[in-house]
């Protein structure tokens, strides 16, 4: 039997809190979109933080809210926004509209676990984009990549008349056959971005000086965010009850997204600057011929207490025209985020938005169905049970 759930609202306003989108920097079209196709007029309080952090900072930002908290929907808009301003600034430096699109291609990133939140997050913003900017054609904006067999020679076939799109929506097996192919040309092809390239290049004392500065049309090419929507699901990392063989196991076959983000960070750089920021390797500490029973035991704990701990590395390699990376799921744990960190995927201090709550505010006018899909295909709604009918199901 598989159990799925169905989210219906019977309202027109989705959110109702605090300031609206065109204060968080929507772009004002955007704005008249989300009110007519999707009657949202203000964004939650989590949607606030993530939006201002999108669409005016470059943080590395951790993303931690509970499913249905509308965290991939606000990212979304804000990709959208973002592309969007970023083509209107190549066509004020004089460039047409092909050149601008040319210049943005993969310029976002979104790897998602599944290829259903794939055509979720293209639909939304296919639908913004038609109803904001309906002009502006769709393939070039945003494209969905996802295996299977009805979907992939439609994918390639677009990508042959219409070339990479802006935003990059797609799973990480059909990704990492598109963008590093074994034995053909990649049908999506990512570069660094001018400053990524640049700092990669730069020394460990250069780096930790910072010095972001970078302009012109050239800069605006390249991938400039990634976003890794359902990390956990993504990677499944063994937990901290795992044995030794399920550990090994992980580390000899590991999940095509952590390969294909390895993989993309160092074709950005990114691997590249990690190694140069981090701290020279400390002396080995002289090992103790004995413990206190006497037995030799080179790793004894007792070695490291009083060996200097390393210093923590604090260089910004996040700017304007470099490179932001946003990992979003309900369950981020401190465990993941520190693989993160070691893999070099992540700077030491990410932006964490949480909810400390671990609750949602859902409006009133909102009604939970749950749907039961049997078998032989047939549907049924729970219903709730009701106290004066203790047999109602």
């Amino acid at each position: 039997m598989l159990r799925c759930a169905l989210l219906v609202s019977r309202g027109r306003r989705l959110f109702s809190t605090g300031g609206g989108f065109a204060e968080l920097g929507v772009e004002p079209a955007l704005v008249r979109a989300l009110e007519r196709r999707f009657q949202i007029h203000t964004p939650n309080t989590m949607q606030q933080e993530l939006l201002g952090q999108t669409l005016t900072a470059s943080n590395h930002l951790l993303v931690r809210q509970e499913t249905g908290s509308g965290k991939t929907f606000a990212l979304s808009v804000g990709l959208l926004s973002l592309t969007l301003r970023e083509h209107q600034a190549l066509r004020s430096m004089g460039l047409d509209e092909a050149a601008a699109l040319s210049t943005q291609q993969a310029n976002s990133v979104v790897v998602v676990p599944n290829r259903e939140l794939a055509f979720q997050i293209e639909s939304w913003i296919g639908a913004m984009l038609a109803e904001a900017y309906p002009l502006l054609p769709r393939q070039k904006i945003v494209g969905r990549f996802v295996s299977g067999t009805p979907y992939e020679s439609q994918q390639r076939g677009v990508l042959k008349r219409h070339g990479v799109p802006a935003i990059v929506v797609g799973t990480p097996r059909c990704l990492l056959e598109l963008v590093y192919p074994d034995d053909s040309a990649p049908l999506i092809g990512v570069r660094a971005s001018e400053l990524m390239a640049s700092l990669a290049e730069k020394t460990r004392e250069e780096l930790m000086a910072g010095g972001l500065d970078a302009g012109g049309a050239e800069s605006y090419r390249g991938v400039r965010r990634l976003v890794l929507d359902e990390i956990d699901g993504m990677l499944r990392l063994p937990n901290r009850h795992a044995t030794e063989r399920q550990i090994q196991l992980r580390k000899d076959k590991p999940k095509p997204g952590q390969v294909f983000v390895d993989r993309l960070l160092e074709t950005l750089g990114v691997t590249r600057i990690s190694k140069t920021l981090r701290p020279p390797a400390l002396p080995a500490a002289p090992l103790r011929q004995s413990n206190a029973r006497g037995w030799q035991k080179p790793s004894d704990l007792a070695l490291a207490r009083g060996a200097p701990k390393p210093p923590r590395t604090e260089c910004n390699v996040v700017g304007p025209h470099s490179l932001q990376i946003v990992a979003l799921s309900a369950t981020v744990n401190k465990d993941l985020r520190n693989w993160m960190v070691r893999r070099g995927w992540m700077t030491s201090r990410p932006l964490v938005i949480d909810n400390p709550s671990r609750s949602i505010d859902v409006p009133a006018s909102t009604v939970h169905h749950c749907l039961v899909i049997e078998n032989d295909r047939a549907i049924r709604n729970l219903r709730e049970k009701c106290e004066d009918s203790p047999q109602a199901s």
